[in-house]
């Protein structure tokens, strides 16, 4: 213990001056009384005088005392020692998707990583708090910082299950955010780092859990819409990670019946695309699933969520055709009427040249014939015959009569059975194309049949008139398909899956697509599974409902009244596939030494007290007669 003020210790001799007060007595004086009765019972009390020193002697105890703690108190008295400050501890929990990954002991990688964390806590907790925060697509708090064993075991109890991707800049800016709040917490991230490349972010510990096995996954799946037909037809992107995997592709309907299957074999670091086409009606579920080859009963591969996809199969409306003529050619209608499976021709309609851009936008092609426009083409499908406008990369020069085939382009799609050597054509402009627009058929006047996309415009041209009188084209069998093909099949819609898949546990927003437009769909959506429970949360209200994607992957349909909009939630990507961990650091990350404070505590208020209770002793004491 040490003092503030010790030029105060001095004023301790002064305590002397107490007992030196009780010593001093008045001289006696001699008195003349006229008789010694009274004073004789005064003599009598001699014998007590023992007790009455003793009084006095604790008085002066308790004076000397009083005195001594205020002098002691006002020199400022002060224990100086040691204090340690507890350090904070936040692990980052990944629990992206590849989390879900079984190692070779079976385990997957968060039950790995759980279990190595319990052990980690146990020790931890004996000079740090430690707290628990989720990161993954999001992040969340599932622990405040504690000490307490029980709660943070408890805590891992309520870990969801692994799904969606990482979002590492949302990781970086929490990292960074909580460095500035406090500079001497300790960031501990604890998952396999996947999705995080092949380096530690700044300002973090890391705990590796993981391993080598190979995984292999769907990086992208697209659907042919096509007209009809009842086929499903599925393109699937797979890609490998880590290793060889054999397998096979299969596409089953919701009751698990197989429709279709391929078998695969992919090395570590490949990609593969395979085509799957079934015959299946529209209107259904479809799952595409990857699955170790016949006979094999084990897991494919170490992650199974992106193993699967579902698809709602829908049939691809028939095209609704325009037709601008003042004199509409009737093999051309003859052609069009054997299209039904294409053609939609009870909405098929006839305009005259000066009424078509009106109408055009309500159909899905147009086909101009013998017209030429002064002003430009209005975004859409066209086919073209022997008509013109200023905004195709088309130049045309003069009329020839009596022209040869050239230059065919081989493989083309619109010259499917046709055999050129019955092609005759006696009149043709002189065209050339330019830039946006590529030769189908070439005569020695230039270009017979092109085709090409500028702008908004894809179009099919014929530099001539396919009139009966003119070239012997509509009379020929291969007509029709011709027409189908232009028709129904340029230009068609390769597109991803439809609905457009969302991505697992992730926010998006709900768009139903009705044509041209686009209309949210109302907050007040419900996505439903059989048992009518909702799970797709609402996050945000407003003119487009922001969702949460469930975890599970699967098919989901939304109800809105009387309409219906349907779901795919799916895993798909190579961010998502790509498991292995970029990270091979073993053993647990330096932690910063607790800070330690000197620790100076001030005894002057409690000798004040003291000095208050001996006063209320000495009080006490003098009213019940043990003093004087």
């Amino acid at each position: 213990m040490s003092f503030l003020r010790p030029e105060l210790f001095p004023w301790l001799a002064l305590l002397a001056l107490i007992p030196l007060l009780y010593l001093v007595r008045k001289r006696s004086k001699k008195v003349a009384v006229p008789h010694l009765y009274l004073w004789d019972r005064v003599l009598q009390r001699e014998g007590k005088t023992r007790v009455s020193r003793v009084r006095n002697i604790l008085a002066i105890i308790l004076q000397m005392a009083i005195a001594a703690s205020l002098i002691l108190a006002w020199a400022g008295p002060i224990r100086i020692g040691e204090r340690v400050e507890r350090g904070r501890i936040l692990v980052l929990l990944d629990v992206s998707s590849s989390m879900a990954a079984r190692r070779e002991d079976g385990r997957q990688r968060l039950d790995a990583a759980l279990a190595d964390l319990q052990g980690k806590m146990s020790a931890w907790i004996k000079t740090r708090n430690v707290g628990i925060r989720l990161v993954g697509d999001g992040s969340q708090e599932l622990q405040p910082f504690t000490s307490d064993f029980k709660e943070l075991v408890s805590a891992l109890d309520r870990v969801p299950t692994p799904a969606g991707s990482l979002d590492v800049a949302g990781l970086t800016q929490l990292i960074r955010k909580t460095r500035e709040e406090d500079e001497r917490l300790d960031l501990i991230y604890l998952g396999d780092g996947a999705a995080l490349g092949d380096s530690v972010p700044e300002g973090i510990g890391f705990l590796a859990v993981g391993d080598e096995r190979a995984n292999a996954g769907l990086v992208q799946v697209e659907l042919e819409a096509t007209r009809g037909r009842s086929e499903a037809w599925v393109r699937a992107s797979l890609a490998a990670f880590g290793g060889r995997v054999d397998g096979r592709v299969v596409l089953e309907t919701a009751e698990g019946v197989e429709i279709a299957s391929q078998d695969f074999s992919l090395d570590g670091g490949s990609e593969k695309t395979i085509e799957l086409r079934a015959e299946a009606e529209p209107e259904q579920w479809l799952s595409l699933r990857l699955l170790p080859p016949r006979g094999d009963k084990g897991p494919l591969d170490a992650l199974g969520a992106d193993d699967e996809a579902a698809i709602w199969l829908t049939r691809a409306p028939r095209a609704r055709v325009l037709i601008a003529s003042d004199r509409v050619d009737a093999h051309l209608k003859a052609g069009l009427s054997v299209l039904g499976e294409w053609v939609d021709l009870k909405s098929a309609s006839v305009v005259a040249k000066a009424d078509w851009r009106k109408a055009a936008p309500a159909f899905d092609f147009v086909i101009l014939q013998d017209i030429e426009e002064v002003k430009d083409l209005p975004a859409g499908r066209y086919l073209l015959l022997n008509s013109w406008a200023p905004n195709l990369p088309l130049a045309r020069s003069e009329l020839v009569k009596d022209l040869d085939v050239v230059r065919q382009e081989k493989g083309s799609l619109f010259l499917r059975g046709l055999d050129l050597r019955d092609l005759s054509i006696k009149r043709c402009w002189r065209c050339e194309v330019g830039e946006g627009a590529e030769v189908v058929l070439e005569g020695t006047c230039g270009a017979l049949i092109s085709c090409g996309k500028v702008g908004g415009v894809e179009f099919v041209h014929f530099a001539f008139s396919t009139d009966v009188k003119n070239s012997s084209l509509a009379l020929l069998p291969s007509w029709p398909l011709l027409l189908k093909d232009v028709v129904a099949e340029f230009g068609r819609e390769r597109h991803r899956l439809f609905p457009e898949s969302v991505l697992a546990n992730q926010r998006f927003s709900m768009a139903s697509r009705r044509g041209k437009l686009v209309r949210h769909l109302a907050p007040r959506a419900r996505a439903l599974e059989p048992e009518g429970e909702p799970q797709f949360p609402l996050l945000r209200a407003g003119p487009s409902g922001i969702f949460l994607a469930p975890s599970k992957p699967g098919g989901y349909e939304f109800q809105l009244g009387e309409r219906r909009e349907w779901v795919a939630v799916n895993e798909l990507g190579r961010s998502l596939s790509d498991i292995r961990p970029h990270w091979s650091q073993a053993g647990e990350p330096p932690l910063r030494p607790n800070r330690r404070f000197k620790d100076e505590v001030s005894w002057a208020r409690w000798l004040a007290f003291f000095a208050l209770l001996l006063l209320l002793l000495e009080w006490a004491s003098y009213q019940f007669g043990w003093t004087d």
